[in-house]
Order: C-alpha cells, then sequence, then structure tokens
C-alpha cells in the first residue's frame, strides 16, 4: 500500500500527496523508476541521487481516467518544497486557480514529511 497523505487547500479542494522515495515508480502509468537510468538523459540518475525523495500531489476530485491517487497536479523534489517559507503557500498549476495551497496546507504537508522520515 502506497503512503498518501490527504490534505486541502483554502477552497476546499482535497490533495492526495505521495512520497517518491529513490526506486519507487512515478510517472505517467508508473512507468518511471526514481532514479533509474534513462537512455535518453543520464544526467537524470545524477540529479536524483543527488536530491533524492520528491513529494507529488494530486487533485483528488478527478480521479476517472486518471486512477486512484487522483489527477497529477505537481511533483517537487523535497529540498525544493522544503525552501517554501513558514507560512506561505505553493501555487501547483499556474493554469488552475483551484490548484494552489495555502501556507497551513504547506505547513500540514512538511509536518507529514518530516513524520515519514523525509
Amino acid at each position: 500500500m502506497e503512503n498518501l497523505f490527504r490534505v486541502y487547500n483554502d477552497q476546499g479542494v482535497p490533495f492526495n500527496v505521495r512520497i517518491v522515495r529513490l526506486g519507487d515508480r512515478y510517472g505517467l502509468n508508473d512507468c518511471l523508476v526514481h532514479g533509474e537510468k534513462d537512455r535518453r538523459d543520464h544526467r537524470r540518475d545524477e540529479y536524483a541521487h543527488a536530491h533524492g525523495t520528491m513529494v507529488e500531489f494530486y487533485d483528488t476530485r478527478h480521479t476517472e481516467g486518471f486512477g486512484p491517487r487522483g489527477q497529477f497536479v505537481a511533483r517537487y523534489y523535497v529540498d525544493t518544497f522544503r525552501d517554501i517559507r513558514e507560512g506561505h503557500g505553493l501555487d501547483l498549476y499556474g493554469g488552475c486557480d483551484s490548484w494552489k495551497i495555502d501556507g497551513s496546507a504547506v505547513t500540514q504537508v512538511s509536518r507529514w514529511l518530516t513524520s515519514e522520515g523525509v
């Protein structure tokens, strides 16, 4: 069973948040393995190992055609996500007003990541 956390933004939109560790599958239909060499881009493996764990966000309102996690919205390296200043929100995708999480949601995700040892 994969590790998911549910967080809501200030508009009430529910997001599944998922941790992707080295060796975990991710991407469209989980076709990629985090940290595995890619024939097209050998640098991806080096970068993944340097930056480590990623965190993904899915809009759970949209599962039909997208799968049980919901519609994929964004993915960040955890060290990049942790650079968000306390109390600040994050625009997960600039093309959709409801795909933003406020400072409270960012704090909840950060605390969850810490509790999961990330």
